[in-house]
């Protein structure tokens, strides 16, 4: 039986580096941080939804489309530099839904290119970004991702 070694701080900061969390997709360094922001009802800077719009490789309108933001409202947030509570609310939420489609072993199912697509056979031919702009269409998508990953896994141990 091979001992467990624990990894070094090169080996640790390339698995962090390859699996990224929803905190690390916002930009995030602290989760006192989004503690503050959503449950001291502060929001998030305005940098958070534009980090996490390049981490995640979507327009900054999508981004704004998937937190119930119209392009209206999304310049006046830049303007103001803050999202509200409730917005970094959904934001936290969608990232932790792509934070999933992130982890190295299902990049290759769920690109950015999967969620832009429509898709007959789980959302009635709309694309996952699409139906996630609400809160029931996230945990939808959600429920999908995690449908796929168990279906594959399973067939994985099928083999085995």
């Amino acid at each position: 039986m091979k001992k467990y070694q624990p990894l070094t701080g090169e080996e640790l900061d390339q698995w962090r580096k390859d699996h990224p969390t929803a905190k690390d997709l916002l930009g995030i360094k602290s989760y006192k941080y989004m503690v503050k922001a959503i449950d001291g009802k502060e929001g998030f800077s305005f940098k958070v939804l534009k980090i996490f719009s390049k981490n995640v490789e979507l327009t900054k309108d999508e981004v704004g489309s998937l937190i119930g933001l119209n392009k209206a409202k999304l310049e006046r947030r830049k303007i103001s530099g803050r999202l509200n509570w409730r917005e970094a609310d959904k934001l936290l939420a969608v990232a932790n839904v792509l934070d999933i489609t992130r982890r190295s072993e299902w990049k290759s199912t769920f690109t950015t290119e999967w969620l832009r697509t429509p898709n007959e056979k789980y959302f009635d031919g709309k694309s996952p970004l699409s139906v996630a702009k609400t809160e029931i269409g996230r945990l939808k998508v959600n429920k999908v991702i995690l449908d796929i990953i168990w279906a594959k896994l399973h067939s994985q141990t099928q083999h085995v």
